[in-house]
């Protein structure tokens, strides 16, 4: 069998904790992941400190944190509105700029995002997963101007690859000191080398292990050394996939894999988030989900499911419970 282990996008109150915690329980999902980069980093100690303890109390005991050290991607923010639309052909500034809703100014075509550096040595620049693209047309001083590839919408808190924002270790205290003795495991995104675990290493107390995000070629080459120093290795295949050779992709990560395969390999996936309201999984997932497992996987995260919003689980617990255990039934079928 596989571990399964749900993303929690967002956590809104004691209540809505409690609630998580049962579905979770009584679903059968053994543990969540809460990914605390998509927080503002004034309430990121509340997370950790008012709600890891109503998982852990409820005898979840697989509580994953994604970290926002030593880098973040460069997310947007500033904006006004749920979404707004990106239109193909029209030319787009990416900028810094501070926290702050007002400068979000989609009228003369700038987009913000919160990042201290940018690193563009590509001609394409990605959105999300790959929902949106963006052909760089130039850089300056003022940020870089690219052409959109596709229509689509950007949403606040979405990353943009075109640069990181660089975190000084005051942010990595900061939420250690909130973990306190709590037993969790931090996923460090963009691994590329064995520095990087070892620098967490000796800040992390005896009770949180290290999951190492391999999510870049760099990391796939350097993956046996990280997995000596790691408790696990998540294979981030999103962020592979935009900037590989995708005819080199597959061989590449078999071959990595092989090497660490008496490891923890977890995969992160958006399999199944359609599964509620139909009778079978697409056709797709069903074969990327027998893949996963043909890669040693023994753990799955999947991505964040309207089954834990708010505004779902306060009224509807029976139908989420419902959705939630056939996928988890479907899983573990397949395995």
């Amino acid at each position: 069998m596989v571990n399964i282990i749900q993303t929690i996008n967002y956590i809104e109150s004691y209540e809505h904790a409690n609630i998580i915690s049962n579905l979770i329980s009584d679903s059968g999902v053994n543990g969540i992941r809460v990914n605390l980069c998509k927080y503002s980093r004034d309430i990121v100690r509340t997370v950790i400190r008012e709600f890891i303890p109503i998982f852990l109390r409820k005898g979840i005991r697989k509580i994953y944190l994604d970290i926002p050290y030593p880098i973040d991607k460069a997310r947007i923010y500033g904006i006004l509105n749920d979404k707004k639309v990106i239109k193909e052909n029209d030319e787009y500034l990416i900028k810094k700029g501070n926290n702050s809703d007002s400068i979000c100014d989609y009228e003369s075509k700038k987009i913000y995002v919160n990042c201290t550096k940018f690193d563009v040595n590509r001609d394409i620049v990605y959105y999300g997963d790959g929902e949106g693209a963006f052909r760089v047309s130039r850089i300056s001083e003022k940020g870089i101007f690219c052409v959109a590839k596709n229509d689509f919408y950007i949403i606040n808190g979405k990353s943009i690859s075109c640069g990181y924002f660089e975190q000084d270790k005051a942010v990595m205290s900061n939420i250690l000191d909130s973990i306190g003795d709590m037993e969790v495991s931090l996923l460090i995104p963009f691994t590329e080398s064995v520095d990087v675990i070892n620098d967490i290493r000796g800040m992390v107390h005896n009770n949180v292990s290290l999951i190492a995000k391999i999510e870049t070629e760099s990391g796939m080459n350097n993956i046996e050394e990280i997995a000596r120093k790691a408790e696990g290795i998540l294979i981030g295949r999103g962020d592979l996939a935009l900037y590989s050779n995708l005819k080199d992709l597959f061989p590449n990560l078999r071959d990595a894999i092989e090497k660490v395969r008496d490891n923890k390999i977890i995969f992160c996936t958006g399999i199944l988030q359609n599964f509620s309201d139909t009778y079978m999984p697409e056709r797709a997932e069903i074969f990327d989900l027998m893949l996963i497992k043909q890669l040693y996987a023994n753990e799955l995260i999947l991505s964040g499911s309207s089954d834990f919003n708010f505004s779902n689980i306060r009224e509807l617990y029976l139908h989420s419970l419902k959705s939630i255990k056939r996928k988890v039934g479907f899983i573990n079928n397949v395995w």
